[in-house]
């Protein structure tokens, strides 16, 4: 599987810059604007490299496993689509919704299914919410330069190195895949970044994370709970950052899906730490959940959901600390999808 991520890494790596400049050519860029941290118009498609990469690297390793599991990679094609969309004409957000849904529906056609309770529907309601949370999470993250895609390769890192009995073929290749890709871009990605991901990228590696998780529980049925904790744990830091965004603009009688400056690390940066501390103590705190989750797979640690419990009541407590509940009236929304950017 190290062939996925080699093929992964030098189409990226290649690929990259040619983008970069029919974006500066064509003048798609991300400007400045009062929700960045940039300051010059840098151009976005990143994920053009990174879905080109990603799908070379599986195809050219495990072709059989894709067409096999044709909805998986429909449904790839699918959320890049729509976030590349997004990117160059601003898609509304119930489009976006809708999309990121049917992305969900194809995964359960494929047979990667969340089987917790005995009904079906229950169990789709359930495996939606937990794609479409990751899609956003990982959406919402790539605010500053590098984070996201670090954060990404590192979970994927994690489902690469897995026990070789844990993941389908097609799931391993992904995994590899994705690492190589998310490699490369950081020559570009990283502070300053030369170019962003855009939507494109940052909704395709949530997606893929999502699929990752849920190839992960499909070796047992009914998922055990020691399945479904790893891809929470493994996601601590975009699911918790999204989690107290959202929690805290409905506090605020917001829109859920209203822009704003109350991410971990724009509370972190008005208060005087630098990208690179951020980005470094995130994939600190990632390398750290990582390695519980390992642990927790290993030797299937029966308290294990203590450990969420725990790192909840700690955001809870945090997250009031750092103001990402500031200006709570009364928590109930006005507005609960409306209109917003996502962010």
């Amino acid at each position: 599987m190290i062939a996925a991520a080699v093929i992964a890494f030098l189409i990226v790596l290649a690929l990259t810059p040619l983008v970069r400049v029919l974006c500066l050519r064509a003048q798609i860029v991300d400007r400045p604007g009062p929700l960045k941290i940039h300051s010059t118009p840098t151009p976005r498609l990143g994920g053009v490299a990174i879905f080109s990469g990603i799908i070379a690297g599986i195809l050219a390793v495990n072709a059989g496993a894709a067409v096999a599991n044709w909805p998986v990679l429909a449904a790839f094609a699918l959320i890049w689509l729509t976030g590349l969309l997004d990117d160059l004409r601003s898609l509304p957000a119930t489009l976006r919704l809708a999309a990121q849904f049917m992305c969900a529906a194809l995964l359960w056609h494929a047979g990667l299914r969340l089987v917790i309770f005995d009904n079906a529907p229950a169990n789709f309601t359930i495996e939606a919410g937990f794609v479409m949370l990751l899609i956003n999470s990982m959406n919402w993250l790539d605010g500053i330069d590098g984070m996201a895609t670090e954060i990404a390769g590192l979970i994927a890192l994690s489902y690469a190195l897995s026990p070789s009995h844990a993941l389908t073929a097609l799931g391993l290749v992904t995994a590899c895949s994705m690492c190589g890709a998310c490699a490369a871009f950081l020559f570009y990605n990283i502070e300053p970044a030369s170019i962003f991901g855009g939507d494109s990228s940052s909704t395709l590696v949530g997606l893929i994370i999502a699929f990752l998780g849920l190839d992960l529980t499909r070796r047992h049925q009914p998922s055990t709970s020691h399945d479904i904790l790893v891809p929470l744990l493994v996601t601590s830091v975009p699911v918790f950052d999204a989690l107290v965004v959202v929690l805290g603009r409905l506090a605020r009688r917001e829109s859920a899906l209203a822009g704003d400056k109350k991410h971990f690390y724009d509370v972190l940066l008005a208060r005087g730490w630098s990208v690179s501390s951020v980005t470094v103590v995130s994939c600190a705190v990632t390398a750290i959940c990582v390695a519980i989750a390992a642990a927790i797979e290993r030797y299937a640690i029966s308290p294990a959901w203590s450990t969420v419990g725990f790192g909840l009541s700690v955001l809870w407590i945090i997250a009031p600390r750092l103001g990402s509940f500031a200006e709570a009236r009364v928590p109930l929304p006005r507005k609960l999808f409306a209109r917003g950017t996502f962010r």
